[in-house]
């Protein structure tokens, strides 16, 4: 059962990484732009979560109700910097990291609206960072390098 798990998390994390170059976990579609010629001239990306990624990929921005949420860079070396505008601070806010297991390796509450992550004592690879703010939970795939 073990060896089928294992097997089953590698071949997600494989295919993760061949098939997008988007790190956050978030249903999309694309939408595709044509010329009279046939070649494509335009992909867009439409987001379920109301998130948006910056052209150079390291910076994920989601709203949360009133809460915008800033994920930057991504993938990161290191430091992965949580920056939180619109929030009153009146509910709790929780940030929690989990590794490719499934593990919990960071659990702490969000105090300020900077809050800057170190993980550079992890080894490299996937990351599921999740913000509880009150009821609302939004989760991310990071990357580390």
């Amino acid at each position: 059962m073990k060896t089928k798990y294992l097997f089953i998390l590698a071949t997600t994390i494989v295919l993760f990484l061949r098939t997008t170059s988007m790190y956050a976990v978030t249903d999309s579609t694309y939408v595709y732009t044509y010329d009279s010629s046939g070649n494509r001239t335009e992909r867009v990306i439409n987001f379920n979560k109301s998130a948006r990624i910056d052209s150079n990929l390291s910076t994920i921005t989601e709203e949360l109700g009133e809460l915008s949420i800033k994920i930057y860079p991504n993938p990161t070396k290191g430091i992965l910097k949580v920056e939180l505008t619109g929030n009153n601070n009146e509910e709790d806010t929780r940030l929690i990291i989990y590794n490719a297991n499934g593990s919990q390796i960071i659990n702490k509450q969000i105090p300020n609206n900077l809050e800057m992550v170190n993980l550079s004592g992890f080894p490299t690879g996937i990351y599921i960072l999740k913000i509880v703010v009150g009821q609302n939970i939004s989760e991310w795939k990071i990357l580390k390098d």
